[in-house]
């Protein structure tokens, strides 16, 4: 046999198991039969398209309803650091013989109340099928808590056990937040999703930068001018005494009780975000199709 043949043969040979890589978006397939016809085999499958499904009027509710969270996240934020800088000479104004420790289990109590409410509120809004109701209720409940703080002076010899009662009960609304991320995540695109959760973080972080901000302008602004003190007379001061014990029991507005009032206040304005006229209905984009929950 000569060499021209035994080439021919060889080339041949190699013809019958040619491999064909297409290099494309099309799926790439291994021809084994000598044929490009009819591809045996399929290595690669094109990922599926999938579009979000919504009209601009549904895209503009979505995004109303973000804002609408961002809002709510700053709020409670707000509501957990506005007391930190008065809660210690608010209680010694209210009992001057309590001890510091008392004061640990005053700001223990909201993350307490935080930790125990947000796996319960993750599961009831799940069970519900809608997060509306329970951010209505964790709303009011932070209005609720910081009313009470607000007016415990009015609890006398009970000032302490209510203090903690009061921010255990803000506590427990600000377990939102856990519906509040899941919301953001079921509600976004890929896209759109690192920038919302980003968004909410950074409502959270300027909510506990502001809420010690208002303390202090409170502060500067009903600071009380002691600079006569020393020349008023025994009279005046014994007047002035027994006028304080009488309005001990009452409602009072000071720069203690104003911190509770303010977020007694954007709490009530919060929850009225989340009627229907505002707050829309929850979106989920699941495989890529906004659908309500």
């Amino acid at each position: 046999m000569s060499l021209d043949q035994v080439n021919g043969k060889a080339e041949e040979e190699e013809t019958s198991f040619d491999t064909v890589l297409v290099a494309s978006s099309y799926p790439v397939t291994v021809a084994a039969n000598g044929t490009h016809d009819e591809p045996e085999e399929t290595l690669l499958e094109e990922p599926e398209k999938r579009y979000v499904l919504e009209t601009p009027e549904e895209r503009r509710g979505r995004r109303i309803s973000h804002l609408v969270l961002y809002t709510t996240s700053f709020n409670v934020c707000v509501g957990f650091s506005i007391v930190l800088t008065g809660v210690w000479p608010y209680l010694r104004q209210l009992d001057p013989g309590l001890s510091k420790d008392m004061l640990g289990w005053v700001i223990a109590a909201n993350p307490i109340g935080q930790m125990i409410a947000s796996p319960l509120l993750g599961i009831w809004s799940n069970w519900a099928g809608s997060n509306r109701s329970a951010f209505i209720i964790t709303m009011a409940l932070f209005s609720l808590g910081n009313l009470l703080y607000a007016i415990l002076n009015v609890f006398g010899s009970a000032a302490l056990a209510v203090m903690i009662t009061s921010r255990l009960i803000v506590g427990f609304s600000s377990g939102n937040i856990v519906i509040i991320r899941s919301y953001i995540s079921a509600s976004t695109t890929l896209k759109e999703r690192t920038t919302a959760v980003s968004l909410t973080s950074a409502a959270q972080a300027v909510g506990f930068i502001v809420g010690p901000a208002i303390q202090t302008a409170l502060a500067v602004a009903m600071s009380e001018d002691t600079s006569e003190a020393t020349n008023s007379t025994t009279v005046i001061v014994t007047e002035e005494m027994e006028e304080a014990v009488v309005d001990s029991t009452s409602i009072q507005w000071n720069m203690y009780t104003a911190t509770g009032w303010i977020s007694c206040v954007l709490g009530l304005l919060n929850l009225l975000l989340f009627l229907p006229c505002i707050y829309k209905k929850v979106l989920s984009i699941i495989n890529g199709i906004a659908a309500p929950m």
